[in-house]
C-alpha cells in the first residue's frame, strides 16, 4: 500500500543540502487508489484538505496533524485509468543548524491517465536555527488531474526552531522558498479546487 523507501528520518547535529543537492520523496508515498486521502471515482487525493472533486468522485477529508506530520500523501483513485501516487514523508532532527540550499521535496505524482492526482507528502524539521538562500526550496506540492479528473491537495509542512538562536543569526528570515501549491486543474465539469498545503 505505501512504498517503504519513501519515508526520509535524518538525526544529525548540522545539515546543508547544497545548492544542487537535493532530498527528494517526490511521488514515494501511498501507491494509486491507497491511503487515508484517496477518494472515490475520479477524484483527487486529500491531504492537508480535500482533494478536488469531480462529476464521478468525491474526495476525503483532511488527514495527518499539521504540527507533527509524519504521513505520506495519498494515492489518487483509479476512476478510468491509473492515477498519480502521493509524496512521501521527509523528516529532519537537528540539533543545530539546517541550511537549505538545494531543494527538499515531497510532492504527489501529477495523474498519467483520468484518474486522479496524488496528494502532496510531509516535511518535518526541527532544529535550533534555519539558513539557506533564494535557491533553497521546501515543496509539497499536490498532482495535477487531467480533462475528466481532480487535482491532488498539497502535503504538510511543520517547522520548529529555537527563536532566540533564530532571531540572533546575521539574516534571521532566511530566503528559503516553501511552496504547497494543489495540482492544477484541467477542465472538467463540477468540479472545486483542490487544498492548499499547510505551514505550521
Amino acid at each position: 500500500l505505501w512504498v517503504p523507501d519513501g519515508r526520509v528520518y535524518i538525526s544529525c547535529s548540522n545539515l546543508t543540502v547544497a545548492t544542487n543537492g537535493s532530498i527528494n520523496a517526490d511521488y514515494r508515498g501511498y501507491t494509486t487508489n491507497n491511503g487515508p486521502g484517496a477518494g472515490s471515482g475520479t477524484a483527487g487525493a486529500s491531504h492537508a484538505g480535500a482533494g478536488q472533486r469531480t462529476s464521478s468522485g468525491m474526495p476525503m477529508p483532511a488527514y495527518n496533524d499539521p504540527a507533527t506530520p509524519d504521513q505520506p500523501g495519498s494515492g489518487g483513485p483509479i476512476g478510468f485509468t491509473l492515477s498519480g501516487a502521493g509524496g512521501g514523508a521527509i523528516r529532519i532532527a537537528a540539533s543545530g543548524q539546517i541550511d537549505v540550499k538545494g531543494t527538499i521535496t515531497a510532492n504527489g505524482r501529477s495523474t498519467a491517465g483520468n484518474g486522479g492526482g496524488g496528494s502532496g507528502g510531509s516535511i518535518w524539521l526541527t532544529c535550533d536555527t534555519l539558513a539557506g538562500s533564494t535557491n533553497g526550496l521546501i515543496s509539497i506540492n499536490g498532482g495535477n488531474g487531467s480533462s475528466l479528473s481532480g487535482s491532488g491537495s498539497a502535503g504538510r509542512i511543520a517547522l520548529l526552531y529555537n527563536t532566540n538562536a533564530q532571531a540572533a543569526l546575521p539574516q534571521p528570515c532566511p530566503l528559503i522558498r516553501f511552496s504547497g501549491t494543489p495540482g492544477a486543474s484541467v477542465g472538467a465539469v463540477d468540479r472545486f479546487p483542490a487544498a492548499m498545503g499547510t505551514l505550521d
